[in-house]
């Protein structure tokens, strides 16, 4: 993209993450200049990925505003509510084994 300011790199991946092309938009985003965009569109995409180190990486370059508190608090709910959802599914598969053997 010649002629155009850095900063569109940063904005195409943007586009590239919420049309779920997210290879893509983490090569356009690493073109771009590093700047808060930058950091919070690198953090979804690492979370997506499922890679720790760069979530946490990213994690610790989030700033003390009100956006990135949010999203760290969103980020928190949802490792909560999955860890629960996971021990209420064992505890359905372990109920309902025992009960099938009572009934049987």
């Amino acid at each position: 993209m010649k002629g155009a300011p850095p900063e569109v790199w940063v904005y195409l991946g943007c586009t590239m993450f919420f049309l779920g092309m997210y290879k893509e938009a983490e090569e356009a985003c690493g073109k771009g200049p590093t700047s808060k965009l930058q950091n919070r569109l690198m953090f979804h995409l690492s979370h997506k990925f499922n890679d720790e180190k760069k979530l946490m990486s990213f994690h610790k370059n989030l700033q003390d505003i009100v956006e990135d508190q949010v999203r760290n608090f969103i980020y928190y709910l949802l490792c909560s509510l999955l860890l629960t959802t996971f021990r209420g599914v064992d505890r359905y598969k372990y109920i309902r084994v025992c009960c099938c053997k009572s009934f049987q």
